[in-house]
């Protein structure tokens, strides 16, 4: 196994079960998570865009020809040049080293299309594991035209219960985290473990002090050097004190709500609002728009003979009444059938 394989050390991932935990909370990565899967599947089915051709380049490499299904839990993600290879036979150690190239590919192209704030936080080894059940799908399959959005649910993202959790302590059979037990799940809750200020400062300046006076006791004071004349000097001769308030005050600040013992819920939520009023980028909300992949998949159920009731029942969408006072027109529908059909209409490598 190379140096590279052996650093990525990824483990078989699985479909088998959600994090199991006492209580899991929705967030807004849970949506941008869904939105990232979304693309890439609509990609997949339209055979156009760089994920694609990332896709693609791999099918080649490992001469995969994909299956038009949606991939059970129970199907292996391996590419079938490994079905000549007795994989259970093989110990821990030899089942890594031949399956290492293909997982190593998996974790290339998640570092490729997966943003950092998509990624599990946990540990980079932890999210190209989580990953790669559903890249490995994209792979390995095509999605069916009527099963879009059953084909982007593909593949299971841990959650955990509080922060950065250690890679040790995930259970990729059963993607359970070891943590406390009573606090609720999030993925990727906006939380950050930085260390006090004040603290961190005392102590890198403990440890260059050490350095600088070990230095003075080896080499300088055997020569009649006083090490703390020669490092005001140096200071004021170079002018490094100006040039570092300088740089310190270029630092990218970070706003971060602190919750300590007695922050209150109504101080967390006022603090969001100052710190969202700096934020002139920030979403201000509204309608939110049509899902490309569900604009397609309406498209595509239409051309399949679905009438508008049906469609909007699929996707628990309201009806209107029509002119005969029946409940069967619906404006979402309308409205993503006609976006789905131009998406359709443009695409470079027609699936039909």
């Amino acid at each position: 196994m190379s140096s590279e394989q052996s650093a990525l050390d990824v483990p078989l991932a699985s479909d088998k079960g959600h994090a199991l935990v006492s209580e899991s909370l929705p967030s807004s990565a849970d949506r941008r998570l869904q939105s990232l899967k979304s693309e890439l599947t609509l990609q997949l089915y339209l055979k156009d865009g760089a994920f694609w051709d990332a896709i693609n380049a791999l099918r080649e490499r490992w001469k995969i020809q994909p299956e038009v299904r949606v991939p059970s839990p129970g199907d292996r993600r391996l590419p079938s040049i490994y079905d000549r290879v007795d994989l259970d036979a093989l110990k821990e150690p030899e089942h890594l080293v031949a399956t290492g190239p293909w997982y190593l590919d998996l974790a290339k192209l998640h570092d490729a299309v997966v943003p950092p704030d998509l990624q599990v936080r946990a540990s980079r080894r932890v999210s190209r594991a989580s990953w790669s059940a559903f890249l490995a799908a994209c792979a390995l399959f095509d999605p069916p035209k009527t099963e879009l959005l059953e084909f982007a649910a593909v593949g299971h993202l841990p959650s955990v219960r509080f922060g950065n959790v250690p890679p040790a302590n995930v259970n990729f059979e059963t993607w359970t985290v070891d943590s406390e037990p009573d606090t609720p799940a999030m993925f990727n809750p906006p939380v950050v473990d930085h260390p006090d200020p004040e603290v961190a400062l005392r102590h890198e300046k403990w440890l260059w002090r050490e350095v600088i006076a070990e230095l003075g006791r080896r080499y300088l004071a055997p020569q009649g050097i006083d090490v703390d004349a020669a490092v005001k000097a140096i200071l004021h001769e170079r002018g490094l004190l100006e040039e570092y308030l300088v740089r310190g005050a270029a630092i990218p600040l970070q706003r971060l709500i602190a919750v300590e013992p007695f922050t209150t819920e109504a101080d967390v939520r006022r603090a969001f609002q100052v710190i969202a009023a700096t934020q002139p980028e920030r979403n201000k909300g509204g309608r939110p728009p049509i899902d490309p992949l569900v604009a397609v998949q309406c498209a595509l159920l239409k051309r399949q003979g679905w009438n508008d009731r049906a469609i909007a029942e699929r996707f628990d969408w309201s009806l209107r009444p029509d002119s005969y006072d029946q409940r069967r027109r619906s404006n979402q529908v309308v409205d993503h059938v006609k976006r789905g059909r131009e998406i359709l209409a443009g695409r470079k490598n027609p699936a039909e």
